[in-house]
């Protein structure tokens, strides 16, 4: 559940708290850039902050990518924020990103800097500002890149309670926040390890002692067909309904094929590309970009199916099983095999030689239909656990939002 200002805005506060202007409390001021065409402004002592250093911070920031020099600072407008100003994002994606300054520091003019009065605590406000981020995202004014504006900011409506009662809340914030992120971390360095299983499941049976005595074969001799997919123009083809499904790159998934963005084209299309024309039960290889290598095998239920641009290949039935050369071909040892068949200098990836080339394992088909069933019922233990372990990620990343909410409820 997202929380933002204006839900807290809709309660009555606490006793000894009370509504004022963001402007109230702070001296807030933007930034500025001083001249790039003058270079003895710049690659200096004085940290100069951007958006980007703010995305990049954490709670605290203390390093800037960019420093500007004692001479750009007593001769330009720009302004020398002191140690714990809270500094907020006006400008594009990061409206409302915010960090606190360890160190004094300048900042260009995308980013607001709030120099908090004697009533209030700079955490605190830190912390009103993160659950502020939304309302101030939906304020952004222009197009392509919407901004706010610090007339904007001051005017936020901040719950004001007193000093000591700031100090307690932003104390526990920072200890269960922590902790929040202890969690997250152990969550995500399992999770991380049960997306390396599948990984050393097939390094275990595709390197390990029974494969050893396994025969092999380039797949030339073990696919009735290998092939590319369409390279024609799809101008005129695609059709939004009723159509033939036609593959593409981004369609192909570790082992499965995803269908949530599978384009269509017409039958009469479909008819005029025989020769891309799939089967259930061909292998589908990605055969370019980040993804090249990924294989998935056509379902049975498919009868019909159409493919660009992706590499595929029929093996002969009586030789081996489509699954079986799925996890083979998708085994690391494979994997680095095909890394030495690629082509091109600069964009490397596979063609239909690649594949014809390849060489497989072919065990006997009894001993391929167990080592798949083997193979996809520990798959599937693997992604029950990773389900299991993202929900518990979701519940973890669902919390700061809910101490943000029981915080400036007074409910902390």
């Amino acid at each position: 559940m997202t929380t933002t200002a204006m839900d807290i805005g809709q309660k009555e506060l606490p006793a000894g708290w009370k509504w004022v202007k963001l402007g109230d409390v702070c001296d807030a001021s933007s930034g500025s850039t001083p001249s790039r065409n003058i270079p003895e402004y710049w690659d200096g002592d004085i940290a100069w902050a951007k958006i980007q250093d703010i995305s990049a911070a954490g709670k605290w920031i203390t390093t800037t990518g960019e420093q500007i020099t004692q001479s750009a600072f007593s001769q330009t407008s720009v302004k020398l924020f002191p140690e714990n100003t809270v500094l907020i994002a006006m400008y594009g994606a990061s409206i409302g990103k915010t960090c606190i300054t360890a160190k004094p520091m300048t900042t260009n003019q995308a980013i607001l800097g709030c120099i908090c009065n004697e009533n209030t605590v700079p955490d605190f406000l830190w912390y009103w500002i993160r659950i502020t981020q939304e309302d101030l995202i939906a304020m952004g004014q222009g197009g392509a890149q919407p901004n706010v504006n610090a007339g904007i900011i001051k005017d936020l409506d901040f719950p004001l309670p007193p000093l000591e009662e700031q100090k307690r809340i932003a104390g526990i914030l920072d200890e269960q926040m922590a902790a929040v992120e202890e969690a997250k971390k152990a969550a995500q360095q399992r999770l991380e390890a049960a997306k390396a299983l599948p990984d050393a499941y097939l390094r275990e049976v595709f390197e390990g002692e029974e494969a050893k005595g396994w025969e092999t074969e380039m797949m030339s001799e073990i696919c009735e067909r290998i092939s590319g997919g369409s390279r024609e123009s799809t101008q005129g083809g695609y059709v939004a309904s009723n159509g033939i499904p036609f593959l593409r790159t981004q369609n192909i998934k570790r082992f499965q094929i995803d269908w949530e963005n599978v384009l269509q084209i017409s039958r009469e299309f479909h008819s005029q590309l025989k020769s891309t024309q799939l089967h259930a039960d061909d292998l589908l290889v990605v055969r370019v970009g980040a993804s090249a290598g990924t294989v998935a095998v056509v379902p049975p239920e498919f009868k019909e199916l159409n493919c660009a641009d992706l590499l595929f290949a029929r093996p002969l039935t009586d030789r081996s099983l489509s699954r079986f050369l799925m996890y083979a071909i998708s085994a690391p040892a494979t994997q680095a095999l095909m890394q030495t068949l690629t082509v091109g200098s600069i964009h490397q990836k596979y063609n239909t030689r690649t594949l014809h080339k390849l060489v497989v394992p072919v065990p006997s088909l009894s001993d391929q239909n167990r080592v798949v069933r083997e193979v996809e019922d520990k798959l599937a233990g693997v992604k029950l656990a990773e389900a299991s372990i993202q929900q518990e990620l979701d519940t973890i990343e669902a919390m700061p939002a809910a101490l943000l909410r029981k915080a400036f409820s007074g409910n902390l």
